[in-house]
C-alpha cells in the first residue's frame, strides 16, 4: 500500500504518466530482455569520493542582463582606483579603519560607474570594524540588486546583523550565503554553529548513491552496495546505454529527458528502499526523499541535494520565491530540534 501511495504521489507531483514511468521490477525485466548484457554485482565496497565544486569569490548574477558575472569581470581597472585601493588595503591591515574607509571611498569614486564588489565589501568591513553597522550595510547596498547571488555579500550581512543582535536576519543571510556557495564547508560550519545557538541541529549527510556503472554499448556492469542503489544504478545504466530509451522517454513529456531520468531513477531507488524496509539511518537521503515527495517538495530535494551539489552556480539566478522554498526545505528536512 505504501509503494502504491508513493507512486501515485510521485506521478501527481512530477506530471508524468503512469504508463511511462518504470518501477525497479519493470526496469529489471527490461534489462533481462535487452540486447545489451546488463550484469548486477553487489560486491561494491567503497563508493568513489566526490569532490564537490566550491565557487570562487566574485561569482554572481545580473537579473537585468540575465547573465552570470564571473570573477574575472570584477577587478579594479582604473589606475587611480588601484592606487587608492592599495593605500586602503594597507590601512585595513594595520587596523586603521577610519583611514581605510576614506581611501576605499576614494577608490570607488575613481572607478566611476563600475561597481567593483571588493571595494564595497572592504568599505563595509571597515565600517563594521568601527562598530558602524548602519554604514556597513549601506556600503554594500548598491551591489545587492546587480550582483545577485554573491555569497560574500550575505556573509557580511550576517555579520552585520550578528553585531546588531538581529538573530533572524543573521540566520537568513547566512543561509543564503550557504545556498549561493552550496559546497563551501566553512560557510556550512558557520551556519551549523548559528543553528546550534538556536537549538537546532543541521543533519550533515550527502546524497551519494552507492553504485558504479562500468562499460557501455553491449556489456554493462552495475556494481552496488545495497538494494536501493541497485535499483538506482540499473535505472541510470538503462538511460545511458539502452538503445532508443532516451528518445522513447523524451516523447512522454515536454519536460527535459534529464529531468525525467532524474525523477525515474529517484523513484526506483525510493520504491526499493520502501520494499526492503531499510533503516532510515542508513539511507538518510532516501528517508528525506520519501517525506519530501509526500509533501510535494521533490523539486527542493533535487535542487538542494543533487543539482546545486554538482553545479553551485545553478542557484545564483533563482527567483526569490524559489529561494524561499529552498530555505524552507533546509529548515524542514535538514534541521531538527536539539531538545527532542
Amino acid at each position: 500500500m505504501r509503494i502504491f501511495f508513493l507512486l501515485l504521489v510521485y506521478l501527481s507531483v512530477t506530471s508524468l504518466s503512469a504508463q511511462h514511468l518504470h518501477t525497479p521490477s519493470e526496469l529489471l525485466q527490461m534489462s533481462e530482455k535487452s540486447t545489451v548484457k546488463y550484469t548486477l554485482d553487489s560486491s561494491l565496497q567503497v563508493v568513489s569520493p566526490v569532490n564537490w565544486p566550491i565557487l570562487e569569490e566574485g561569482w554572481s548574477y545580473n537579473p537585468a542582463t540575465e547573465q552570470l558575472i564571473s570573477p574575472s569581470t570584477t577587478l579594479v581597472t582604473q589606475d587611480k582606483a588601484q592606487k587608492y585601493q592599495k593605500k586602503a588595503d594597507k590601512f585595513y591591515e594595520r587596523q586603521q579603519y577610519t583611514a581605510a574607509a576614506r581611501f576605499y571611498n576614494k577608490a570607488i569614486a575613481a572607478q566611476k560607474s563600475e561597481k567593483i564588489p571588493q571595494l564595497y565589501l572592504q568599505l563595509s568591513r571597515s565600517n563594521l570594524a568601527m562598530g558602524k553597522t548602519l554604514a556597513a550595510g549601506e556600503a554594500i547596498a548598491p551591489l545587492l540588486e546587480k550582483r545577485r547571488g554573491d555569497y560574500r555579500l550575505h556573509l557580511l550581512l550576517s555579520e552585520i546583523y550578528q553585531v546588531g543582535a538581529q538573530a533572524r536576519l543573521e540566520r537568513y543571510h547566512l543561509s543564503l550565503a550557504h545556498l549561493y556557495n552550496r559546497n563551501d564547508p566553512e560557510i556550512l560550519a558557520r551556519l551549523q554553529q548559528l543553528l546550534q545557538q538556536q537549538n537546532l541541529a543541521y543533519q550533515d549527510w550527502a546524497f551519494i548513491p552507492g553504485y558504479e556503472v562500468i562499460g557501455d554499448g553491449q556489456a554493462v556492469q552495475v556494481k552496488y552496495q545495497e538494494r536501493p542503489w541497485q535499483a538506482y544504478g540499473l535505472c541510470e545504466a538503462i538511460w545511458e546505454n539502452e538503445p532508443g530509451y532516451v528518445e522513447k522517454m523524451a516523447r512522454i513529456s515536454t519536460q527535459s529527458p534529464q529531468y525525467i531520468q532524474q525523477k525515474e531513477c529517484l523513484l526506483s531507488a525510493l520504491i526499493a528502499y520502501e520494499q526492503n524496509g531499510a533503516d532510515a539511518n542508513a539511507f538518510p537521503g532516501l528517508a528525506v526523499l520519501g517525506k519530501a515527495l509526500s509533501e510535494d517538495q521533490i523539486d527542493g530535494f533535487i535542487l538542494y541535494e543533487i543539482e546545486s551539489r554538482k553545479d553551485p552556480k545553478r542557484l545564483l539566478s533563482l527567483a526569490d520565491t524559489e529561494l524561499k522554498k529552498l530555505l524552507e526545505y533546509i529548515e524542514k528536512y535538514r534541521c531538527i530540534s536539539i531538545n527532542r
